[in-house]
């Protein structure tokens, strides 16, 4: 405590405000290092001490305690007089640190990352400042260069765009305009495919239905020639029947055959032209008129 209160007033009163006061400097020195002689001993029987009883170890932390704070400020003190040359440096090193870091603004990215503008030489500090300065306006004139070859490669890009969607406008025009006559060569072709199939069934309609008129014809025909065959076989038959039949008959009942035969001649035949059907007509007529003058005549 004596050492403290002895180097309290000594240390305080000694203070370096040039860097020629090497003797101060030094005084500050041996003054520090007694002064941390005496903390690290005082820390050393600390440990010693407060080995013995916890009571008796907080009493020694607190006389270190009190010793500490003594001591530091001291201590610090002197340290800072001790180097009171290089805080002058680390000062001046700060102060020209920024000044350097404001005249760079803007330029870090052409400066190494790791350096310390504050330890650099003026010479150096210039030749890395103007190297800098140059490389900027050398990345400013390719950044100009590229935005310029940029905008005419985006200008040539927008002419091609353009152009290409006009063509594939019209592409797509040309393709509709022959979608469109496509469909209508369809929708004519489908038409015309129509009409030919309802024209070729009309034709089958008209085909089927003429056989069938032609078939019933024919089967009409068939029926008429065969009622003919059949009159014509029966009526054969009745002739040589009549023929043996008169052989036997006296005149009375021949005359009745003759007359029988005369209607006879009004059922047995049948015409489709009018001229023979009215020919027919006017034979009946006369048959009929020749059976009422026969019977009046019986």
């Amino acid at each position: 405590m004596d050492q403290i209160n002895e180097w309290k007033h000594k240390a305080f009163e000694l203070v370096v405000t040039d860097e020629t006061q090497t003797a101060e400097m030094q005084l500050a020195r041996e003054g520090r290092l007694a002064l941390r002689k005496v903390r690290t001993t005082a820390d050393k029987l600390r440990e010693q001490l407060k080995a013995d009883s916890l009571r008796y170890g907080r009493a020694v932390q607190g006389i270190y305690n009190v010793i500490e704070a003594g001591i530091v400020p001291i201590e610090k003190h002197l340290e800072d007089q001790e180097k009171f040359v290089e805080r002058m440096e680390a000062k001046r090193r700060d102060e020209l640190r920024i000044e350097r870091q404001q005249l760079v603004a803007g330029l870090h990215e052409y400066f190494p990352v790791n350096i310390d503008l504050g330890y650099m030489t003026g010479e150096d500090f210039d030749c890395m400042y103007n190297g800098a300065i140059l490389q900027q306006k050398a990345a400013e004139q390719f950044k100009a260069e590229a935005e310029e070859t940029a905008r005419i490669a985006a200008e040539k890009a927008e002419a091609e765009r353009i152009e290409r969607e006009k063509a594939e406008a019209e592409e797509r025009e040309r393709l509709r305009i022959e979608n469109e006559r496509l469909q209508a060569e369809r929708k004519q072709l489908e038409e015309q495919r129509r009409k030919e199939r309802e024209e070729a069934e009309r034709i089958r309609k008209e085909a089927e239905e003429k056989a069938a008129a032609e078939r019933a014809e024919r089967e009409k025909l068939e029926a008429e020639l065969k009622a003919k065959r059949n009159a014509e076989a029966k009526a054969e038959a009745d002739r040589i029947a009549a023929q043996e039949a008169e052989l036997a008959k006296g005149d009375k009942d021949k005359f009745n055959d003759l007359l029988t035969r005369l209607h006879s001649v009004k059922t047995d035949f049948a015409f489709k032209s009018k001229k023979h059907k009215a020919i027919h007509a006017a034979v009946c007529e006369l048959v009929d008129k020749t059976i009422t003058y026969a019977k009046a005549k019986i």
